[in-house]
């Protein structure tokens, strides 16, 4: 099992962030490849407050879509 972080979790979601190719490559070849990931109830919190802020994504998220994306 893959443990995520919440800067992994942050650039799965941001479309603009120059690791969103990157982060969304490996995860898939990991998925590919049989691992499966856990996402801890610290990293799901703080992707929430934080996806969710003004001015840390490009486009923030709603409350729903966070938690939706997670």
């Amino acid at each position: 099992m893959i443990v995520l972080d919440t800067n992994v979790v942050l650039y799965a979601a941001d479309d603009e962030s120059p690791q969103y190719g990157k982060v969304r490559e490996w995860m898939s070849r990991m998925l590919d490849a049989g691992e499966t990931f856990g996402i801890p109830w610290l990293v799901i919190v703080a992707f929430v407050r934080i996806a969710t802020l003004p001015g840390i994504l490009s486009k923030p998220l709603s409350v729903d879509q966070a938690l939706e994306f997670v």
